[in-house]
């Protein structure tokens, strides 16, 4: 009777020679769907883990981002054209918003003009502070006040100047009253036409931001 020869190279052993013969079907590795019965389908698939992580990953980025704006004072949210809003106790409404490279004062005062390459942007907002809260301090309490800055491209974003001549309204709020308050900003001539509003900013603590636009 014969026997299957062996592969190339194989010796013989003490009992005589070595004999080789075909893998048992019953030891062989398992393979075929059988062998994935166990097997989680993320596991045969890595790239659905790794969408699953990135999805994970991009929420979680979104939530923190969310938690921190809201909790910094710097989530803006606009406010419809011409709206009134409320920060802290006192109400906002932009009445008007302009650029001008010319700011005329009273009588007999020189108009002031902007430095080169740059423009005015005045905004006209009214303001109640009537109702304004106040944080109790070690000093006493503190009145919340106006904090209006312009918003422009982007996180673009300019604090008011007070003018050098005599202007119909006062630069900033005074008191607990109802009044009207014109702020003006010395923006580079390129941004004039990026300029998105006037930003009302919370002073007590963290809270919404509001942005306000003029009248359509």
């Amino acid at each position: 009777m014969s026997t299957p020869p062996g592969p190339p190279g194989e010796g013989e052993g003490a009992g005589g020679p070595t004999l080789w013969s075909e893998p048992s079907l019953e030891w062989a590795p398992p393979s075929g769907p059988a062998a994935d019965a166990g097997t989680s389908d993320l596991v045969r698939r890595p790239w659905r883990l790794l969408l699953v992580a990135l999805c994970l990953g991009a929420l979680t980025g979104a939530g923190w981002v969310g938690w921190y704006q809201a909790n910094s004072g710097w989530l803006v949210r606009p406010a419809p054209p011409g709206a009134r809003v409320q920060v802290e106790g006192s109400t906002y409404r932009l009445s008007e918003l302009y650029s001008t490279d010319l700011l005329v004062g009273g009588p007999g005062e020189e108009p002031q003009r902007p430095p080169p390459g740059t423009v005015f942007v005045v905004g006209r907002v009214q303001v109640d502070t009537r109702e304004a809260e106040q944080a109790p301090t070690a000093d006493g309490p503190v009145q919340s006040w106006c904090d209006l800055s312009l918003l422009g491209a982007g996180t673009m974003v300019w604090d008011p100047q007070a003018p050098v001549v005599r202007r119909p309204h006062p630069p900033t709020c005074a008191g607990r009253a109802a009044q009207t308050v014109e702020v003006v900003y010395r923006v580079p001539l390129r941004e004039r036409d990026r300029i998105r509003g006037v930003l009302v900013r919370p002073t007590l603590g963290p809270g919404t931001t509001w942005l306000l636009q003029p009248p359509a």
